[in-house]
């Protein structure tokens, strides 16, 4: 019912605002392709794009519609639906394009809201599991997420290609990679093996602060494990006075019961090399 509800809704949106979509998807480095594609846009166009939620199953319509809050119970799905309802009435049609990162986890998911959004543009960096042959995208660009080469170079080629198609000034890219204004990752959180808990704190670009990842912990006791590279890491651990209560970069570790592990570092390579903690022991 909420899934039908807000296709309803985000149907109606898209027509009332004429809102042109531009997809952003793979298996690659989007919310970096996401976030550069939305800079060179909003030089020329009203634009909005969707933040750290794509993982969500519902983020794709509350982008849409607007909304930044993801509810937590089913009231708060019953109010944000209700006011949305009354917003739209009132407010006048605007305009503009919507670069929407999707996630391409669920591949019924992905089918389900490419068909509602009917982007005029897709960008994919990597791998997607749909067939992309069957979608009417004007201008389709792909990137390569093979991990070799020049990613941002590559990056940059692929943006020039959609700024040309909507006419802006191929300066305007290269102005936005000079001043690499790069996103921050998220935090991930995994099930582990042996019924650990795993706390994905690695980065493309940026490291996230290790203090956002370690201050999740809420239980002090629980046994801490941590794999990082990162010197600034372990002077913070210093610094807080906590590094005896961690147990940093195990050889062959094996994870066990209620253990909590956070992994830091560059994210394809680090968590190749720990796929075997995680619940499942494959290369997914």
């Amino acid at each position: 019912m909420l899934r039908n509800e807000l296709k309803k809704q985000s149907i109606k949106t898209l027509k009332k605002h004429e809102i042109t979509t531009l997809a952003v998807m793979g298996d690659g480095q989007t919310s970096l392709v996401r976030e550069i594609l939305y800079q060179v846009l909003k030089t020329k166009f009203p634009v909005r794009r969707n933040l750290e939620m794509s993982d969500l199953e519902f983020s794709v319509p509350l982008t849409i519609l607007g909304i930044q809050a993801y509810p937590s119970n089913i009231y708060g799905w019953i109010k944000i639906l209700i006011k949305n309802i009354i917003i739209q009435k009132k407010i006048k049609p605007y305009k503009h394009f919507l670069v929407l990162e999707l996630s391409a986890v669920n591949k019924q998911i992905l089918e389900y809201w490419l068909e509602i959004t009917k982007p005029e543009v897709a960008l994919i960096a990597g791998g997607v599991p749909i067939d992309i042959s069957k979608y009417n995208f004007k201008k389709l660009v792909k990137i390569s997420s093979n991990g070799n080469g020049d990613l941002l170079g590559s990056f940059k080629i692929a943006v020039m290609q959609i700024a040309k198609f909507y006419k802006i000034d191929e300066n305007v890219v290269e102005n936005t990679f000079l001043e690499k204004n790069l996103p921050n990752s998220k935090i991930r959180f995994f099930p582990g093996y042996n019924n650990s808990f795993i706390i994905d704190a690695t980065h493309f670009h940026r490291p996230i602060p290790l203090e956002s990842a370690i201050d999740i912990i809420e239980n002090p006791n629980v046994k801490k494990i941590i794999f990082t590279n990162i010197k600034s890491d372990l002077l913070y651990l210093r610094k807080k006075g906590v590094i005896k209560s961690w147990i940093i970069n195990p050889k062959k570790y094996e994870p066990q019961n209620e253990d909590v592990i956070v992994i830091r570092g560059q994210r394809p390579d680090k968590l190749e090399d720990l796929q075997n903690i995680f619940m499942k022991r494959s290369n997914e």
